[in-house]
């Protein structure tokens, strides 16, 4: 998977700093957070979008595959049960990455989250899932369709199996002003998307459904925790949710393939 390496924009001063690109924009959000801090939300949807409602765990009578534990890992003691007793499935453990593009908390732990896609996802069945947590406060001053284009634009790429340099370039063009990020615009997103090779006709066939896909992705994440999610967030095989940093961890300790 490519991952392009690109200088996230911030102010003059913090370029000055001479650090990595990312870990600037990682260094200028971290005053937002607090230690071990996550976007937490309560059902929330893009607005003009239905509110979902809890989504319906599986079903009792599809055969669940069971992992054997790892016995040279634990599970986090932050780990939460979903109330799911596994994910119907073949021999893989899902783990499932719900983030926001535009949350501070989220760009902060990126370096993790993207070591643990990289070593696991063609093992195992690693997704994304691109929902609203931060997004939903710069509604007001960008508009609700210019905010979650963005989520759009990154599930489509998902779908074209290129969601890691998509990322790469949309966090090295990604502007910083004022105390928050500043969303990208249709320009801006075309351009990852030539940059990193998506087809552009599929890209234009995926778009128009895909705000859907986001509504959807939320109703899930709010299915595993009883009406509320935050991110960055992974489910591990249905069954635990946690913060994606201890993403390897918990599906480590429930898989035993590492």
């Amino acid at each position: 998977m490519a991952s392009d390496s690109n200088e996230l924009k911030t102010s003059d001063a913090a370029k000055n700093q001479g650090l990595p690109p990312l870990y600037v924009g990682i260094a200028v959000v971290a005053f937002l957070l607090a230690v071990g801090g996550a976007y937490v939300v309560m059902n929330q949807t893009p607005a003009g979008q239905p509110t979902p409602g809890p989504q319906a765990s599986p079903s009792a009578n599809v055969p669940a595959v069971t992992p054997s534990p790892s016995s040279n890992y634990s599970l986090p003691k932050e780990a939460e049960l979903t109330g799911i007793a596994a994910c119907p499935n073949d021999a893989q453990v899902p783990v499932l990455l719900f983030t926001d593009p535009y949350c501070p908390a989220c760009v902060q732990i990126e370096p993790q989250v993207n070591a643990f896609y990289d070593k696991y996802g063609p093992k195992t069945d690693v997704q994304y899932r691109f929902v609203s947590t931060h997004s939903h406060s710069l509604e007001q001053a960008y508009g609700n369709d210019v905010v979650y284009q963005a989520h759009d634009y990154m599930t489509c790429a998902q779908e074209q199996g290129k969601i890691r340099s998509f990322k790469d370039c949309f966090y090295g063009t990604l502007p910083y002003k004022d105390g928050d990020f500043i969303p990208l615009n249709r320009t801006q997103l075309d351009a990852c998307a030539a940059d990193v090779g998506l087809d552009k006709a599929a890209l234009d066939a995926c778009l128009p459904g895909a705000r859907q896909k986001v509504v959807s992705a939320i109703k899930e994440a709010a299915g595993f925790g009883g009406g509320s999610y935050f991110t960055p967030m992974a489910v591990v095989n249905c069954q635990y949710r946690v913060n994606s940093a201890q993403a390897e961890k918990t599906y480590c300790a429930v898989s035993g393939a590492c």
